[in-house]
């Protein structure tokens, strides 16, 4: 049987989930209070219904069925996600992923039992303060607490050398998962012999001190840009 999913309030990050998970299934329950909402997305979905969301047995009912995935997007109304969060517990729901503007409201949806905690201004803050402290960084993501995927301009240093030679690996600590051409999208793979080129852009992949090392950055020096950078884009969200 496919997995069942459920989007419970319809945000812009619940949106967002929606608009790529209906691509690849139709197992898709999708719940939200504002009809014209569900009126506008409910070709994407197996099942949509308008709903109280502060009301338990309602939810329950509208789900009617086994769901493996929860995502919520219920904007500041903590009341409506602690309810959501627990009827789905009652459900044995598995993953509980749950969008919020701030970590207090993270940790008392984890404490109630969600899975999952999306803050989507601190990702976004994540991601974006690198690239305005170094000039070689065009990408970076992170994808648990100390690992991160990034896109970095070849230092000059490299420029003529093999990838044999440069072994990022034993000197950094770092792993090259493709390279592309300044300019171009599109990644390729590559021979060990590959002689680096001076337009050359490389994915790696590594813990981030060892990323912010190969970079040229120390984002624990810049940690007052991050706070910073934080509140306000924490303040133009509320």
């Amino acid at each position: 049987m496919a997995n069942q999913f459920a989007i419970i309030g319809l945000g812009k990050f619940g949106i967002s989930v929606l608009e790529k998970l209906h691509t690849v299934t139709n197992e898709i329950i999708i719940i939200d209070k504002d009809a014209s909402v569900i009126e506008r997305f409910k070709n994407w979905a197996r099942k949509a219904h308008i709903v109280n969301l502060r009301s338990s047995d309602i939810i329950e009912q509208s789900l009617g069925e086994t769901v493996d995935t929860a995502i919520i997007d219920v904007g500041n109304d903590i009341e409506a996600a602690v309810i959501i969060i627990s009827t789905l517990k009652k459900l044995n729901v598995k993953n509980i992923i749950v969008s919020c503007d701030t970590q207090e409201q993270g940790q008392i949806y984890s404490i109630v039992g969600a899975t999952q905690i999306v803050i989507p201004a601190v990702e976004a803050a994540e991601r974006i303060v690198p690239l305005l402290i170094s000039g070689k960084l065009l990408n970076f993501s992170p994808i648990s607490g100390s690992l991160v995927i990034a896109e970095i301009k070849l230092p000059e240093r490299y420029i003529g050398k093999t990838l044999i030679e440069a072994n990022f690996r034993q000197f950094y600590g770092i792993n090259v998962i493709a390279i592309r051409k300044n300019g171009s999208d599109n990644y390729f793979y590559f021979d060990p012999s590959y002689k680096l080129e001076e337009e050359d852009i490389i994915l790696c992949v590594g813990m981030i001190d060892n990323i912010e090392k190969f970079a040229g950055i120390s984002l624990s020096a810049h940690r007052n840009i991050l706070e910073s950078f934080l509140n306000i884009f924490l303040k133009k969200r509320n």
